[in-house]
């Protein structure tokens, strides 16, 4: 878990096998980078980025500029749950997990031409 904690590096780990989420961010954590990580057999989710702490209080202050990239996550609840966040998710294997493979209403999209 990381609350309120910027400029942090999460890279090449393996997080399995959790009874909540494998990575969980959550109030005002920012410009912290997810990078490739094997994230497996989760019970919950394989990352979550929220404004709202694991027991479901949730706060006024999102999460901003994290990077995501070049992780694995397979065979959790969900794959990745994001909300009051911008982050980057960019070239993440992200699939077979059980509920959603992303869950987010309000995903933004960029395509390059």
């Amino acid at each position: 878990y990381l609350s309120s904690s910027s400029n942090n590096s999460l890279t090449n780990n393996t997080a399995n096998s959790n009874n909540d989420a494998g990575i969980y961010i959550f109030y005002n954590s920012n410009f912290n980078e997810i990078l490739n990580n094997k994230i497996l057999n989760n019970s919950n989710t394989g990352i979550t980025i929220s404004n709202c702490d694991p027991r479901r209080y949730c706060y006024d202050a999102g999460n901003s500029n994290n990077i995501i990239e070049d992780n694995k996550i397979s065979n959790n609840g969900v794959g990745i749950f994001s909300q009051q966040s911008n982050s980057i998710i960019n070239n993440n294997f992200v699939c077979g997990n059980a509920n959603l493979d992303f869950n987010y209403s309000a995903w933004q999209y960029k395509f390059w031409g």
